[in-house]
């Protein structure tokens, strides 16, 4: 009787090594669904940003274009007048 006991014994340790491994993968695969739940919430709202982009209204659009085309134009002055600063400083120089 001692050895079957002692064999129940053997097979309890491992029936409770397999559940604690059950736990760690059960713990671990809950773990992954909440990162994945989190990526898809992240995902779902930058495509939601990119559809709102897309679907923007034609007069507001005409009204990005004028202000990027102003952007620029301001941005090319700068660059000119920082040019001149500087041809001028290095001919005061010579």
């Amino acid at each position: 009787m001692s050895k079957k006991k002692q064999k129940k014994s053997k097979l309890q340790v491992a029936q409770d090594k397999a559940q604690a491994a059950i736990k760690e993968t059960n713990n671990a695969i809950g773990e992954l669904g909440e990162y994945t739940r989190s990526l898809y919430k992240s995902l779902t709202s930058i495509q939601e940003q990119f559809d709102k982009i897309r679907n923007v209204p034609s007069e507001q659009k005409l009204q990005y274009e004028e202000l990027k085309q102003i952007r620029l134009n301001w941005k090319q002055q700068a660059d000119k007048i920082d040019k001149d600063y500087k041809n001028v400083t290095v001919k005061m120089q010579v």
